[in-house]
């Protein structure tokens, strides 16, 4: 058991490691706001997609990995993965307003308003309250269920 929860944990976070070195490989360095803005921006949306099929990986009920690691391993890896991956989603948002705005040299509320303009990113903006209100009520969940550690805690 612990061999697979070993290569499992290990994976995800080689996983996380090829997709910064595939960014790293192909990004043009600068030093402009915008550009390390949008930069910051870039990195943290491929993390957080990488860490949603990361997540659905873990839930999937893959047998040799659910029998490998154990269900609630899996679980709790999840629900501490699910954290970062929120972060990353709003992070990447946040970065890319601030070098939108820069880029554009307004003030970020006008960027903001600026940016729903285009045809994608009011559904980004609304998969993105989604994505956080499955967190939310699923860790509220967690703890209306009696769990007196917060979700994540434990042994890894």
């Amino acid at each position: 058991m612990r061999d697979a929860a070993g290569r499992v944990k290990g994976g995800l976070p080689g996983g996380a490691g090829l997709v910064v070195l595939l960014w790293a490989a192909q990004v043009h360095p600068s030093a402009r706001l915008d550009a390390l803005f949008a930069t910051a921006a870039h990195l943290s949306g491929l993390l957080a997609g990488y860490g949603i099929l990361a997540m659905l990986f873990l839930m999937a009920r893959v047998p040799a990995v659910e029998h490998g690691v154990g269900a609630d391993r899996l679980a709790r890896w999840h629900a501490l993965g699910g954290r970062h991956v929120l972060l990353l989603c709003f992070a990447h948002g946040l970065l890319a307003l601030l070098g939108y705005a820069a880029y554009r040299g307004i003030d970020v509320l006008s960027a903001a308003g600026g940016l729903l303009g285009y045809p994608a990113l009011a559904a980004a903006c609304a998969g993105t309250v989604l994505l956080a209100a499955v967190g939310v009520t699923s860790a509220r969940a967690r703890y209306a269920a009696g769990s007196r550690t917060r979700p994540g805690a434990g042994h890894t």
